[in-house]
């Protein structure tokens, strides 16, 4: 476990950039705030909601494990999934809504967690609680939440790659079609492409860019391998079509993908202002931040006006 944590478990944390709210309680403070500052919502204590009986481990992991997060475009709510290893046995999914900034538990924990750890699966089917790291997505197209790539699961820390999808009409898990185009699920990165309707990954390690349709249940591959250091976070720039990975395990790591031409070669960008972000062991807990005023919602939750940096010279189609 990461001594760099995401501390937000007692408070959300929204910021001045991103925030919008209906509660007139609320406007003011939030629209008030000065740039760089936060805002902690009041009785926004994730643990109001938890389960009881609460499951084996320790429930702060649902954050503090290595986890992420993915936004529901459809209903404004940040939707939360996480735990795994030795750290948290409950698989259940959180939401943070924007509109009343209150969490649900939308699902239960699975009652066992025991079974066998190599299928990803506790004995009722649904995904072992795992690291989410970057590998959610939210596809409003299908209204459903994908985890691209299980990894690091209860109770042994195993890798299995299963690949699921939780359905919101009929409020279930799927399993789906795995990447034909794998190298270590653990540390990978996705994000879903509101131009196309389909969800772009690419694992770490040695692995080329894929791209997820949903509405088909298939995979197409790009390009040749890449080595992806693991820990990298995925974002888009829906007006210039790049897709860009930034953060590494212990080195700088940056890629810029055309999306117009996904089968080339990642430019790696020449960047200015802090370049904490390239290097954060960990990444996948501090989303990257805006590439655009039109950026992807879902990396708008946590960026912090003081760590937007700009992107410059080999990234394709800059102005």
């Amino acid at each position: 476990m990461s001594s760099v944590r995401m501390k937000w478990l007692c408070s959300l944390l929204l910021c001045v950039v991103c925030s919008t709210s209906s509660s007139a309680a609320l406007a003011d403070a939030i629209d008030n705030l000065a740039a760089g500052q936060w805002y902690a919502v009041p009785n926004s204590q994730l643990r109001s909601v938890l389960p009881s009986p609460v499951p084996a481990g320790d429930p702060r992991n649902v954050i503090d494990a290595w986890s992420g997060a993915t936004f529901d475009t459809a209903h404004n709510r940040l939707l939360l999934w996480g735990g795994g290893h030795s750290d948290y046995a409950g698989n259940e999914l959180y939401a943070f809504s924007l509109n009343t900034l209150t969490w649900t538990r939308l699902t239960n924990p699975s009652a066992d967690t025991g079974g066998d750890e190599s299928t990803g699966t506790y004995p009722d089917g649904n995904p072992r609680s795992g690291h989410s790291y970057d590998m959610l997505a939210y596809a409003p197209n299908v209204y459903r939440m994908f985890i691209m790539g299980l990894s690091a699961v209860w109770v042994g820390g195993g890798t299995p790659r299963n690949f699921f999808a939780y359905d919101f009409p009929s409020s279930s898990w799927k399993q789906i079609a795995q990447s034909p185009s794998l190298g270590d699920t653990k540390g990978g990165a996705t994000t879903y492409d509101s131009a196309t309707g389909t969800v772009w990954y690419h694992s770490s390690a040695n692995s080329p860019l894929t791209q997820y349709d949903p509405n088909a249940n298939t995979w197409k591959s790009y390009g040749s391998p890449q080595y992806f250091q693991l820990y990298s976070t995925a974002a888009i720039d829906p007006i210039r079509r790049i897709l860009l990975f930034a953060g590494g395990y212990d080195q700088r790591q940056i890629f810029a993908f055309d999306l117009n031409n996904p089968s080339n070669a990642p430019a790696v960008p020449n960047t200015s202002g802090p370049r904490d972000i390239e290097n954060d062991h960990g990444q996948a807990r501090r989303p990257l931040p805006v590439l655009h005023p039109s950026v992807d919602a879902r990396d708008c939750d946590q960026v912090r006006k003081d760590e937007i940096f700009s992107i410059a010279g080999s990234a394709p189609g800059n102005p």
